[in-house]
């Protein structure tokens, strides 16, 4: 059940959507690309968090550690938390206050609550000023002996300033916004500067409103600090494990949705750095005294992403001590949000908030392997402290005067930055926890299971689920009238699996029956076929991966030598009618291969479903067109055995045509090919007396009625041969004079005939004597050169005519000893 049901085996890595990367899926050989950078940065990680731990802690990477499967899930739910908190510092870095978190959890209760990033731009005009530079090239003129003439350019340049004016502000909003007792402004920052031109046009629009407008729904996140009575506590993040969607740590719907919530404001924040960094901060500024580092904003490896899949192979107690120092810098708080909700969300003596897990994340994980919360609160202090020295250095290369690149905004840049990073480390977390435990899973079972792993594995299943009467058996069945005789062909359904070389035939439960009903089906509107014989019910289960397509099946019929069946493929419409889609006759080690397509219909709940809004008409009309689908799903095959249906036509004995291989070549030709009746072959019953009726005298029969039927159609032949040669000949009026046998000699087959007529209308014609070569004859008839002053020819010996092969040579006179020499050499070229 767990390999079915729960989608554990899978064959290929989950495509991972990246934070901060728009809508665009990475494939396989970028998601383990991506996987080896995480586990450097990790490698690197762990010896910061040698640091901030004690020395008796040894926290290793979560492959390293044996641990349990529910570790798995309690380490998914560490790492969900842990990011959590550090996107709520990220917010307070950014302006968030306590006051503000209460608001928003209150608004999170019952509406959406959503962050809007909105930016104006204002650019006017202030003065316009003129001003002389003097050319620092002068230019001396002698006169003379002792007088000199300098002389200098001066230019006036008029330069015009503009003012440039660019404010943000940060807002949450309930629903919509609407009042503004739905609006609160968590943090608004202003700057201008001067800009300078050479032409009287602005540099700029007068106002640009909004320059930038940015949103994130945040409900989820607010939901995540719900407490009881309406207290805010710490993130409480959790995989609900019993659902039946949940498949692994990593692919259920509680990581889903938390997953997207952080790829949210990834997105969100990415998209403010981006307008800050590529818009605002390109406005050239003429007050700059210094050149600013613009590297400084991009660097933030320094500050300490605590989002790591550690785990301790002995767990412990980090007790009072190490829990004190981790809250190191919150000794002076002023007590809880909620109020008394005992969570782990403090205030900060500047206004601000600090989120810590509570010890009630712990409760899961008792005798696990994972990290506790105060482990996790001593990265949480880490970064913040990384933060703040961030921060500091940012002030110090940065001015804080009102322009446009301030520390402020600066800040603002790194810390949304931090926030991206955050959330990629928290894929890449939960992506190792899912490539662990495929690899884990890899290697108990020795190999990557694939389809035809699968398959194996289904067959040695139903070997021990069903009695051996009711076990699959692959749909493989050979054509043959009884159990005495040798198979007329093959009949299969196979599939192509991933990894066999050649197809296989699936496996189906089939049931056998002896039905004394005849069924029927049309051969064209006025005719119906009744047959009766074996009948076989199959059911085929398919199994597929998830994220892969089914396997491709297809219908095979093969037929051995001097065999032939008739194959028919259509839809069981009723117990008594077969309706055939197309059919095709198999002879003579033909192998005749269908490509089946399958298609898949609703449910009965999807399709009550899909229809309760609609009218009731168009439910009338979706119930009536599904029962026609319905109808046509049962797929049928039926294989006619056509020497027992000769038999039965031509009124012949069973089994007489088992041995009589030329007679039914040359039945199966007649009826195929020149479409003969039946009634032209069979036996007369009424001459059964007659004749005696026995088998020798039936046979003798049918094969004097297809020796005259061969008689007949070689006379036809013949026929058409004749009117073929009248008809060349009178198309080529040359062929006239000559005698009855080189006319028939120089006719050509009937396949070179007509290649001759073009070749005569390409090249020159005929050349008497020295006059150039025309074209041979048509056929392989020899050319007929004559001398200007010899005698016509004689009449060429008699030679004999085949159709279809090359005439006898014809003798040619001898040519005058003035053209000899020509004339052997058009000789040679044809015998060439």
């Amino acid at each position: 059940r767990d390999l079915v049901t729960r989608k554990i085996l899978v064959t290929s890595a989950p495509i991972t959507k990246i934070p901060g990367g728009g809508s665009k899926n990475i494939n396989v050989m970028a998601f383990y690309h991506q996987h080896h950078d995480f586990e450097m940065k990790l490698s690197r990680a762990i010896q910061t968090v040698e640091k901030i731990l004690d020395n008796t802690r040894r926290p290793q990477i979560a492959s390293d550690v044996h641990h349990r499967y529910n570790d798995k899930y309690s380490l998914a739910e560490f790492v969900t938390n842990t990011s959590l908190a550090s996107q709520l510092n990220c917010l307070s870095r950014l302006g968030l206050n306590a006051e503000q978190l209460n608001t928003l959890c209150a608004w999170g209760a019952s509406h959406s609550v959503s962050l809007v990033f909105t930016a104006k731009e204002y650019c006017s005009f202030v003065r316009e000023v003129k001003r002389e530079v003097e050319d620092p090239r002068k230019h001396v003129t002698q006169i003379g002996g002792s007088f000199n003439i300098t002389s200098k350019v001066v230019t006036t340049v008029t330069e015009y300033f503009w003012k440039f004016e660019s404010q943000w502000e940060l807002t949450a909003i309930k629903g919509v916004g609407e009042g503004d007792a739905n609006q609160m402004i968590i943090a608004q920052e202003k700057g201008a500067c001067e800009l300078k031109t050479s032409t009287k046009t602005s540099p700029h629009s007068e106002a640009t409103v909004p320059a930038a407008t940015h949103s994130v729904n945040i409900t989820w996140l607010l939901k995540q600090l719900g407490g009881n009575g309406g207290a805010i506590d710490s993130p409480n993040f959790s995989i609900d494990r019993d659902k039946s969607t949940c498949a692994t740590p990593r692919r259920n719907e509680d990581v889903t949705a938390a997953l997207e919530h952080f790829n949210r404001v990834s997105d969100w924040g990415d998209d403010i750095a981006s307008y800050l960094k590529h818009n605002l901060f390109n406005v050239p500024q003429r007050s700059a005294e210094r050149p600013l580092s613009m590297g400084a904003i991009e660097d933030t490896d320094s500050i300490f992403v605590p989002v790591l899949p550690l785990l301790e192979a002995e767990a412990e107690a980090a007790g009072d001590i190490a829990l004190e120092e981790a809250k190191g810098e919150e000794q002076d708080v002023n007590g809880s949000v909620g109020g008394g909700g005992g969570g782990a969300v403090t205030n900060t003596p500047e206004g601000g908030v600090v989120v810590t897990l509570s010890g009630a994340a712990d409760e899961g994980t008792a005798g696990g392997r994972c990290l506790q919360s105060v482990d996790a609160n001593a990265f949480l202090a880490e970064e913040r402290r990384s933060m703040r020295a961030k921060c500091d250095d940012i002030s110090q290369a940065f001015p804080s005067d009102g322009s446009i690149v301030t520390a402020a905004n600066c800040v603002v840049v790194v810390t949304l930055t931090h926030i991206k990073n955050v959330a990629i480390s928290l894929w890449g977390c939960l992506d190792y926890i899912e490539k662990m435990l495929r690899n884990q899973l890899i290697a108990a079972i020795g190999k990557e299971v694939m389809p035809q792993d699968f398959a194996e594995y289904m067959v040695f299943h139903n070997r021990k689920l069903f009695a051996p009467q009711y076990r699959p058996k692959p749909f493989c069945y050979d054509v043959r009238r009884t159990a005495n005789h040798s198979p007329e062909g093959v009949l299969s359904i196979n599939q192509n699996l991933v990894g066999t070389a050649q197809p296989e035939a699936i496996a189906t439960i089939v049931s056998r029956a002896d039905y004394s009903h005849p069924m029927t089906f049309p051969i064209n509107a006025a005719a119906n076929v009744t047959f009766n014989g074996d009948r076989y019910l199959h059911a085929y289960l398919a199994h597929t991966f998830s994220g892969s397509s089914a396997a491709s099946l297809s219908l095979s019929a093969q037929a051995r030598q001097f065999s032939s069946l008739l194959v028919m493929v259509g839809t069981i419409s009723s117990a008594t009618s077969f309706e055939p889609k197309y059919a095709c006759v198999v002879q003579n080690k033909d192998e005749l291969t269908v490509p089946l397509e399958l298609s898949t219909i609703p449910t009965p709940k999807e399709f009550k479903d899909a229809i309760e809004s609609l009218s009731p008409e168009q439910q009338r009309f979706a119930k009536a067109f599904r029962s026609m689908q319905l109808a046509s799903t049962l797929f049928g095959v039926l294989v006619i055995q056509i020497k027992p249906a000769l038999e039965r036509v031509l009124n012949l004995p069973n089994d007489a045509l088992t041995k009589e291989i030329k007679l039914t070549q040359d039945l199966m030709d007649l009826f195929i090919t020149y479409q003969i009746p039946t009634d032209l072959l069979s036996f007369d019953e009424s001459t059964a007396d007659a004749t005696g009726g026995d088998a020798r005298a039936r046979l003798n029969a049918v094969k004097g009625h297809v020796a005259a039927m061969h008689e007949m159609i070689g006379a036809a032949k013949a026929q058409e041969v004749a009117d073929a040669e009248e008809k060349y000949k009178y198309e080529h009026p040359m062929r006239r004079g000559m005698s009855d046998d080189e006319s028939e000699g120089a006719f050509p087959s009937e396949g070179s005939w007509k290649n001759s007529l073009e070749k005569k209308k390409t090249r020159p014609g005929r050349g008497f004597g020295g006059g150039g070569g025309g074209p041979p004859p048509p056929g392989g008839a020899p050319r007929m050169m004559m001398a200007r002053s010899a005698a016509p020819p004689a009449p060429p010996a008699a030679s004999s005519f085949s159709f279809g092969a090359a005439a006898a040579p014809v003798a040619a006179p001898a040519p005058a000893p003035a053209f000899a020499s020509q004339q052997q050499q058009q000789q040679q070229q044809q015998q060439q």
